[in-house]
């Protein structure tokens, strides 16, 4: 295996597509053909249940993602990247509460160990032709979460777009948003109002519920979460390329 020729600057997510029990299981697999790696591919590896387990040694290179590191240094992404993977195939199906937050645990000792910044954090699938790691792949969530672990719940900041849902129930619509325009995202639980942080932003996507009021609000409700999801969908069809 190769010494790592540079620093981790960089966090890089990923799913297995399969349904492995653990971290071993993946080192078999990638130690066994066709491949014949030195160790599994990844440094952390979030179980179904939202246990952690340690994969290869950060002093080595991955073996997850040939891509070009978005630094302009020439390393890829398995030389500049701490690679953390979620077992299971998020093409198919949602993650579970559980397994996410073992993901968000993740994602915060990675940005606190490597001193990153939001921007820092990539999909597979940003750098390289792959849909890893899934459509369903809860990335608005993630960093949305992230950016408010980071910055704190009084930092104040000006927000340029801000998703807000009305239930879970339309979730995976403001997902599509979160992910298009790497904003936050909020859910009022059925509520008539949302955060303030939320309303002072330059543009608020509310989908999902009555109108919030906001001067540059795109509202995208529907009769239900159905009608709702048809809605988002056709916007962002219609309005990003």
């Amino acid at each position: 295996m190769e010494i790592r020729p540079c620093n981790i600057t960089m966090a890089d997510y990923h799913h297995t597509a399969g349904n492995e029990k653990n971290a071993e299981e993946i080192r078999q697999e990638h130690m066994g053909l066709p491949n014949y790696w030195g160790d599994i591919g990844y440094n952390l590896v979030v179980l179904t249940d939202g246990t952690i387990e340690w994969g290869r040694d950060i002093k080595y290179s991955g073996a997850h993602d040939p891509g070009p590191a978005p630094d302009g240094s020439g390393y890829t992404m398995n030389q500049r990247a701490f690679a953390i993977v979620c077992i299971g195939n998020f093409d198919e199906k949602e993650m579970s509460e559980a397994q996410y937050q073992g993901l968000l645990k993740s994602a915060l000792w990675a940005h606190d160990k490597f001193k990153l910044s939001l921007g820092d954090h990539h999909r597979h699938k940003d750098q390289y032709a792959t849909k890893c790691p899934g459509d369903k792949f809860p990335w608005g969530r993630l960093m949305s979460n992230l950016k408010k672990e980071v910055e704190g719940d009084d930092e104040k900041v000006l927000l340029e777009n801000v998703v807000v849902y009305y239930t879970a129930k339309d979730q995976s619509s403001a997902d599509l948003y979160a992910d298009e325009f790497k904003c936050l995202m909020t859910c009022r639980n059925g509520a008539a109002t949302t955060l303030p942080e939320a309303m002072a932003a330059r543009r608020l996507f509310n989908i999902g519920g009555p109108k919030l009021g906001h001067p540059n609000e795109i509202y995208l409700s529907g009769e239900k979460a159905k009608h709702t999801a048809k809605n988002a969908a056709d916007w962002l069809v219609a309005n990003t390329i």
